[in-house]
C-alpha cells in the first residue's frame, strides 16, 4: 500500500495534495505502531482540501472517514504534526489556538 492508500482509502477522482500526502505518511506510521480494533465491514477513506466538502480544511489538513456497516460515518481531522482532531469545532479552535482566522 503506498502511502497508506489502497484503492479502498481514496476515491479514483480525487488526487490528494503533496504536503496532504506528507500528513497521511505521518498519521499511518503513527497507526502502525498501534492495535486497532476494525469493524468487519467498515470502509476507511482520506481526504484533503481538494474534496469540495473539505475545501475549508487549510493545506496539509486531511479528514479520514470511518463508515461503519450500519452507515454511521465518522469523521477525524488530522493536522499537518498528525494529531487528531474529533470534530470540525476543534479543528477551528486549534486554529484560533494559534491565531488564525477562519471565516464560515
Amino acid at each position: 500500500m503506498a502511502r497508506g492508500q489502497s484503492s479502498n482509502d481514496v476515491p479514483s477522482m480525487h488526487r490528494m495534495e503533496p504536503l496532504s500526502l506528507r500528513t497521511l505518511d505521518i498519521v499511518m506510521d503513527r497507526k502502525a505502531g498501534r492495535t486497532e480494533r476494525r469493524t468487519p465491514g467498515a470502509t476507511v477513506k482520506f481526504f484533503d482540501r481538494g474534496f469540495s466538502p473539505y475545501s475549508w480544511l487549510l493545506p496539509a489538513w486531511i479528514v479520514e472517514e470511518r463508515r461503519m456497516p450500519t452507515g454511521r460515518l465518522y469523521r477525524y481531522y488530522y493536522d499537518p504534526e498528525g494529531n487528531m482532531y474529533r470534530t470540525k469545532y476543534e479543528v477551528l479552535y486549534a486554529w484560533k489556538q494559534c491565531g488564525i482566522i477562519s471565516i464560515n
